[in-house]
């Protein structure tokens, strides 16, 4: 409001008004398109994020879900061909290529031990036929008049006899850390100290065999009241430097063991008695299952082949299995089997 002044003169008063409506009718439309503009770029935002997202976790779910059926054979297809498909691609093909390398080591694990056919697979292919010096235990065990047993039953029931026995062994073998390196018609030849080194290979080769024997008893007695044919075995085990590796030919080869270690071994396994144990003087070096008084001492054994006498040892089993309580180790492997 104002004083209008003409010569001095008030003349009136002047007031000025806006009409301020159409003002604050145009801030709120304006305001309503900016929250309107607004909140469709967030949409269009949020829109883009999912859709980019969805592109970009879907093939991480997938390589996710692939890692996850390795086992099961059933890889996802890809569909991208971007380079995150690539990725899925390589994915893939990595994953096949080792699920075919655990299929072919489960094959493998059925002819030879978990621990041949591992390092079998570990080794290059073009390696060629070699072997190294090792220091471990062999023991041997083959079934007393087996030849008898054959000429008396039918191949079938002969082999299921043979797989009935050997199952329970292979598990006292793998319960000792020992590696059964072959099965030789009704003969085992199981290695302790190789593939994998043991500073204890000779006390459990000997516990080995002394669960064998105990197996082979309650086994029989099971099969006897069942009217079923029942063995008997003998064991032999020897200790000292041998030679591992791969042996045969170039087209067909074998992981095992040689050297005299082997073949005493073998010639005490011979030699032993029906349900008995032989070892050498050699074997107790390492410490034994029981009482030193249960392993009577036989003297100097001259050996077929050998030019050397051999210092041998017999294991009292009933004795020593009595003493170290081996019906609880039994339990468990036969529980084992039954699983």
């Amino acid at each position: 409001r104002s004083v209008v002044l003409y010569q001095d003169v008030a003349a009136g008063d002047l007031t000025v008004s806006f009409d301020r409506l159409p003002v604050e009718q145009q801030l709120r439309e304006t305001l309503r398109f900016l929250v309107a503009s607004t909140g469709l770029w967030i949409s269009i935002g949020v829109l883009f994020a999912f859709v980019l997202a969805y592109r970009l976790s879907r093939p991480i779910e997938r390589l996710a879900r692939a890692g996850e059926l390795l086992g099961a054979g059933r890889p996802t297809n890809g569909e991208r061909r971007d380079e995150i498909g690539q990725v899925l691609e390589t994915f893939q093909h990595l994953a096949a290529g080792y699920r075919r390398t655990t299929e072919a080591e489960a094959a493998l694990s059925r002819y030879v031990s978990p621990q041949v056919a591992q390092h079998v697979l570990a080794a290059e292919p073009t390696r060629p036929l070699s072997g190294h010096r090792v220091t471990g235990s062999v023991l041997f065990c083959d079934i007393v008049g087996f030849t008898r047993i054959s000429e008396q039953r039918d191949p079938g029931e002969v082999a299921d006899l043979l797989n009935h026995y050997f199952g329970y062994f292979a598990l006292a073998a793998e319960s000792c850390n020992g590696t059964v390196d072959k099965f030789i018609g009704d003969a085992i030849m199981v290695v302790f100290g190789v593939p994998t080194e043991d500073p204890h290979h000779a006390l459990h080769a000997i516990t080995c065999g002394l669960l064998i024997q105990q197996l082979t008893t309650r086994i029989n007695r099971r099969r006897e009241d069942a009217g079923e044919a029942t063995v008997r075995l003998r064991v032999g085990i020897s200790s000292g430097p041998m030679l591992a590796g791969n042996l045969g030919s170039p087209d067909r080869m074998q992981y095992t063991v040689v050297g005299d270690t082997v073949n005493v071994a073998a010639r005490l396994c011979a030699m032993s008695e029906p349900g008995g144990i032989l070892l050498t003087e050699s074997v107790l070096a390492g410490g034994q299952p029981g009482s030193l008084m249960n392993y009577r001492t036989l003297g100097p054994a001259s050996l077929r082949g050998r030019a050397e006498d051999v210092e041998v040892r017999a294991m009292d089993v009933a004795a020593v299995a009595h003493e170290i309580d081996a019906d609880r180790l039994i339990e468990r492997i036969v529980s084992e089997r039954a699983a």
